[in-house]
C-alpha cells in the first residue's frame, strides 16, 4: 500500500476535473517489487464447482500465475497440466484487509487479447452479510469472451444481490447493461471505474484519469433501501477488491478456445476516490491507517449466537490430504461433540451458531468450557461462516488435561463486522480415539455485564455471569461461579471478592 506523497495527490487533483471534490485518499500503484501481503490474499485451487460457475482453473500464487512487474500488477493464465487441471490463474482479494464504501473506485487495466473462454474482471464483495448473494457483488468490470467475436469489444457491469433480503431465503438476482468498444479493450490501457453513492452505482470506462471519453455502462439507483429487508441495502455496507481471471466456466458458454495458451491482464493501479464533504458515511479502511468502522445499530450485541446451533462441518489434514467427515461429529442443545477417530496433523470442528451477527469495532467476551477424554493441547476461537481468514481470540489456546472441564473466558476487539459466526475446535496432532465436548459457548460485547454490588452470598448465586470466576483477594485463589459450589478452599467464603460478568469487574461482600 502506498502512502500519497503531496506531489501525487496535486497531480492526480489536477486530472480530476470531471468532479474536482473527489480527492484520492487510498491506492495501490503496484510499485514494489512483490505483491503487497498486507493489503492482497491469494485465493488458491478449484474452489467450490469451479468458483461457482463451473470455471476450469486452478488458481495459484505462483509468480507464473501472479507477479509485480515494471510497476504493474500482471496476472496470467496459462495452459498447462497443474493440480488436475488444464488451466492455471490467479485471483487476489483484499477481503479483511482494505474495504471501501462509495467513491469513485478505479482501476488501470489492459485486458487480454480477446479469445473464447478468457474472462478477466474487476469486482468487489460486500462485508454486510455472510455469502453470496446476500453480501451483495459489485462488478465493475467483466469481459466474458464467448465464441461470438463481438464479445471480445464488449465490457460488462453488473450488480448481484438477494431478493428476499440480506437475511431472508435465497433467491439471487442481479441487474447489468454491457457497452461494446470500438475496438477490442486489450488495445491500450483504459480506466475502469464505479460511481458509489448512498443513492446509486454507476459503473463506468474511460481513457484516462481525466474522465476522456468517459461512457456510462450501468446506472442503479439505492437510495430508496434503508434496511435489511432488502437485499439492496448490501450496497451500504464496505466492499473489498478482487481480480482475477477466470477460464471457462458458464458466462462464457463453458468453452474455451482449443489454440488457447495464454492471456495477461496488467493492472497499473487500483484507487479509492472520495468525496467526504458531499458523502461523509465514505470509508476507506486498510492496514495502518482509515477509517475505523462503526458498529451497525441494528445488530443486538447482546445475542449469543452460540445459544442454538444450525450445522455442524469439519476439516482435516492427514499427512498433506485434506478431506471431510461428519459422521462423529454433532451437536444437541448447547453442547458440541467430536468423537475423533484417528490423529490428524490438523483437526478442526467448525458448529456454525444460530446467525446472530457480531458488529465491527466491539469488544466482545467468548466463554465456554472444553473438555476432552485425553491429555492434548486445543483451542477455541469464531471463525466468519463465509470467510475462514475472518477470525476472533485465535490465541485462546488450552492444555486440556484427561477429563478435566476446561473453563475459559477471554476478551477480543472485533474490527469488522461478523455475519453468521461459528466456533471452532482446533486441534494438531490430536491423539486418537479422543472425544472432545465443547458445551454453554457464550459470546457476547463486554458492555452486556452489570455493575452492582452484590452482598449477600444469595445475590451472588444469582448473578448471570458469562464465564464469570471469582478472585479471591486473601489469601488469593480463583473460583468457579457457574456449575459449582462457591467456596473457598476450607469452605468458608469471607472478605472481598471480584467477579468477572461478562468483563466488567463487580465487587462482591461476603460476610
Amino acid at each position: 500500500m502506498k502512502k500519497i506523497t503531496a506531489t501525487i495527490a496535486a497531480l492526480l487533483l489536477a486530472v480530476l476535473q470531471a468532479n474536482a471534490a473527489y480527492e484520492l485518499v487510498w491506492s495501490d500503484e503496484f510499485d514494489g517489487s512483490a505483491l503487497d501481503t498486507d493489503v492482497w490474499n491469494y485465493e488458491i485451487g478449484t474452489g467450490n464447482w469451479g468458483w461457482g460457475n463451473g470455471e476450469s482453473q486452478y488458481y495459484t500464487n505462483r509468480s507464473e500465475n501472479v507477479r509485480i512487474e515494471d510497476g504493474n500488477l500482471v496476472i496470467h493464465a496459462k495452459k498447462e497440466n497443474y493440480s488436475g487441471s488444464e488451466y492455471t490463474s490467479a485471483r487476489i482479494t483484499t477481503a479483511n484487509k482494505v474495504t471501501a464504501r462509495y467513491g469513485k473506485l478505479e482501476a488501470r487495466i489492459k485486458l487480454p487479447k480477446g479469445q473464447m473462454g478468457v474472462w478477466p474482471a474487476y469486482w468487489m464483495l460486500g462485508t454486510g452479510a455472510a455469502g453470496w448473494p446476500y453480501c451483495g457483488e459489485i462488478d465493475i468490470m467483466e469481459y466474458m469472451c464467448t465464441g461470438e467475436e463481438a464479445s471480445w469489444r464488449r465490457i460488462v457491469n453488473t450488480y448481484h444481490w438477494n431478493n428476499q433480503g440480506m437475511d431472508g431465503s435465497y433467491s439471487n438476482v442481479n441487474y447489468g447493461k454491457n457497452i461494446t468498444l470500438s475496438e477490442e479493450p486489450g488495445t491500450k490501457f483504459r480506466i475502469y471505474g464505479v460511481e458509489w453513492t448512498p443513492d446509486y452505482l454507476v459503473g463506468y470506462v474511460a481513457d484516462d484519469e481525466n474522465g476522456t471519453n468517459r461512457m456510462d455502462i450501468c446506472n442503479m439507483s439505492i437510495a430508496e433501501f434503508n434496511d435489511r429487508g432488502s437485499g439492496l441495502y448490501a450496497f451500504k455496507y464496505p466492499a473489498y477488491f478482487i481480480l482475477n481471471i477466470a477460464m471457462g466456466g458458464s458466462y462464457v458458454n463453458y468453452q474455451i478456445d482449443p489454440a488457447f495458451t495464454e492471456a495477461q491482464m496488467i493492472v497499473d493501479y487500483v484507487r479509492v476516490y472520495q468525496d467526504r464533504d458531499a458523502y461523509p458515511e465514505s470509508t476507506v479502511t486498510y492496514p495502518d491507517g482509515g477509517d475505523v468502522p462503526e458498529p451497525d445499530p441494528s445488530i443486538d450485541v447482546c445475542a449469543n449466537p452460540f445459544d442454538s446451533y444450525t450445522d455442524i462441518r469439519n476439516s482435516l489434514n492427514s499427512n498433506g490430504w485434506w478431506h471431510d467427515d461428519k459422521s462423529w461429529i454433532s451437536y444437541s442443545g448447547t453442547t458440541v461433540t467430536a468423537n475423533v477417530p484417528e490423529s490428524f496433523t490438523n483437526m478442526y470442528v467448525v458448529a456454525q451458531g444460530n446467525g446472530s451477527p457480531l458488529a465491527a469495532n466491539t469488544d466482545y467476551m467468548l466463554s465456554g468450557n472444553l473438555t476432552a477424554s485425553q491429555s492434548c493441547t486445543a483451542r477455541v476461537y469464531i471463525e466468519a461462516a463465509s470467510n475462514n481468514t475472518q477470525q476472533l481470540f485465535l490465541d485462546n489456546t488450552l492444555d486440556l488435561q484427561a477429563n478435566v472441564a476446561n473453563e475459559f473466558s477471554v476478551k477480543a476487539m472485533n474490527g469488522q463486522a461478523m455475519y453468521n459466526p461459528c466456533v471452532v475446535i482446533a486441534a494438531d496432532n490430536n491423539p486418537a480415539n479422543c472425544t472432545f465436548t465443547l458445551s454453554n459457548v457464550e459470546l457476547v460485547a463486554t458492555s452486556c455485564g452489570g455493575s452492582a454490588v452484590y452482598e449477600t452470598v444469595d445475590d451472588l448465586l444469582t448473578v448471570s455471569a458469562h464465564g464469570g470466576r471469582i478472585y479471591c483477594d486473601e489469601p488469593f485463589r480463583v473460583l468457579n461461579l457457574i456449575g459449582q459450589d462457591v467456596t473457598t478452599d476450607n469452605g468458608n467464603l469471607q472478605g472481598i471478592y471480584i467477579v468477572l460478568v461478562d468483563g466488567n469487574a463487580v465487587k462482591v461482600f461476603v460476610d
